[in-house]
């Protein structure tokens, strides 16, 4: 079923990224989220122009911080890391 956004602004899907860190001190939370960004938004273009999120999933994407319509929780220990 697809997801239909709940607030205001029509066709926008809020999210934000929650980074737990333990026993990891050399990566930076910045450095987590650079490395995802391009899988949450499918533009990961091995070689292929890269597609305009809005486009192909049919919405705008914004990262709200408190109420997002999801939120992602991103969990790094030692060398592991779980989404």
């Amino acid at each position: 079923q697809k997801y239909k956004p709940t607030d205001d602004a029509a066709g926008t899907i809020s999210f934000k990224i929650d980074i737990k860190r333990r026993l990891c001190s050399h990566l930076t939370r910045d450095q987590v989220i650079e490395a995802i960004t391009p899988t949450l938004l499918g533009s990961e273009n091995n070689g292929k122009e890269e597609e305009d999120p809005e486009k192909k999933f049919g919405c705008k994407f914004s990262v709200k911080l408190s109420d997002p319509d999801f939120a992602i929780r991103i969990e790094v220990i030692k060398t592991l890391c779980g989404i």
